[in-house]
């Protein structure tokens, strides 16, 4: 494991996947909502499949910000929901059947 300071370690939660190398960091400081199209760039995905993905509980749901109309996702969820992606798309790298 890499070194990390006490002021690291108190803003990102550092784990390791057990069959890679590949570092995954997950913030944990601050919770930290993103718009829909934030979320939609960090995906590469459109809103259809999006919303598709949400509904086959494949990609966790928005949060309201206020009004039924205002919506945001909690990037922390965003982060572990593209992490999922990738694992369910790489199964031989990450030991998944």
């Amino acid at each position: 494991m890499p070194h990390v300071d006490a002021a690291a370690r108190k803003a990102y939660q550092v784990r390791y996947h057990h069959s890679t190398t590949r570092l995954h960091v997950t913030e944990t400081a601050e919770p930290r909502i993103e718009r829909l199209t934030a979320v939609l760039g960090r995906v590469g995905i459109s809103r259809s499949t999006l919303y598709a993905r949400i509904a086959a509980g494949l990609f966790p749901p928005p949060i309201q910000l206020g009004s039924p109309r205002i919506i945001g996702w909690l990037a922390a969820d965003v982060t572990a929901a593209i992490n999922d992606m990738v694992r369910a798309s790489r199964p031989e790298e990450t030991g998944a059947p």
